[in-house]
């Protein structure tokens, strides 16, 4: 049986794997196959980022892009 704390951090994650993180695809330049994105990231001109293959980006990582 799971406990209070464990049911607590999995909704986080799921948002994140299922909502968060392929909209953060979708609004990319590119976006590559097998992405995993962790908890927290900022990303300044995602119109500009092109994420390739096997990539992934911790958590409460922030990124600036410019053309």
């Amino acid at each position: 049986m799971n406990s209070l704390y464990d049911i607590v951090e999995w909704f986080p994650r799921l948002l994140n794997k299922m909502l968060i993180t392929p909209i953060i695809c979708t609004s990319c330049m590119s976006c590559g196959e097998n992405v995993r994105m962790g908890r927290g990231i900022r990303i300044y001109g995602i119109k500009n980022l092109k994420i390739g293959n096997d990539v992934s980006i911790g958590g409460q990582t922030t990124i600036m892009c410019t053309r």
